[in-house]
């Protein structure tokens, strides 16, 4: 006897990490085992008929990195090229700029008057470069006050800071009680913000990921899960610059 095919789509969704993640769950009686894929169109999951959804979201939360990993991909490869002209959007502080251009010979600069940030440069290459200088200077500014807030109520004092310029690290604090933060963080919320210059010095006090070192954070950071999960979802968005 033949066996019938049965075969049903359902689009659900699961919060992993304060993120919420839609995926399509495919259940068919021709599977034995549960299946990952991650394409243009997001996350689907293959499971065999009789799978409990408990199941399926311990296997999601297993995978919770890898599936991340290839959602970021995606959509990466999906965000326009920057072209750097006039209309583009930039993010600063959680806010949306827009970008305008005037061609310079003789001159150049960067300067925010309410969501335009106008650059005077002479051709595409020195747009960007005044950009993300402009950038740097602004963190510069705005992270060491925020280190400067934050340190105390931790009752800590890092040797020394640095901008980063690391692709896939917000920040990171070495043994030497050294601190790295990525000048990117300059497009998100304040709150953002604090919350990973916050992360970073706590490691003063816990070079581990323990619950005494997000007890830690928690102190300076009370709301650091939703913050967290805020930054990840503009993770992908930061890196275009």
């Amino acid at each position: 006897m033949i066996k019938r095919t049965k075969v049903a789509e359902t689009t659900r969704s699961i919060h992993v990490d304060g993120r919420e993640l839609v995926y399509v769950l495919r259940r068919t009686n021709r599977r034995r085992t549960i299946g990952l894929i991650v394409n243009h169109e997001g996350l689907k999951v293959a499971s065999p008929w009789y799978v409990p959804l408990d199941e399926i979201y311990a296997m999601i939360e297993r995978s919770k990195d890898w599936v991340f990993d290839k959602l970021n991909a995606w959509q990466v490869q999906q965000l326009p090229v920057r072209r750097w002209i006039s209309g583009e959007s930039l993010y600063f502080l959680g806010n949306q700029i827009r970008l305008h251009v005037d061609i310079a010979l003789l001159g150049h600069g960067v300067f925010l008057s309410g969501n335009v940030l106008r650059v005077f440069a002479n051709d595409a290459i020195a747009i960007e470069k005044a950009v993300i200088a402009w950038y740097h200077e602004q963190a510069i500014h705005h992270l060491h006050q925020r280190i400067e807030a934050i340190a105390p109520i931790l009752d800590v004092r890092p040797s020394r800071w640095t901008l980063s310029n690391a692709k896939h690290q917000w920040g990171s604090c070495n043994s030497k009680g050294v601190i790295r933060l990525n000048w990117r963080l300059m497009q998100a919320a304040p709150a953002v913000i604090d919350y990973v210059v916050a992360h970073e010095l706590a490691h003063l006090r816990h070079m581990d990921h323990s619950p005494r070192f997000w007890a830690t954070v928690a102190i300076a950071c009370p709301q650091y899960r939703s913050l967290r999960a805020m930054l990840k979802e503009k993770d992908v968005l930061y890196r275009t610059i």
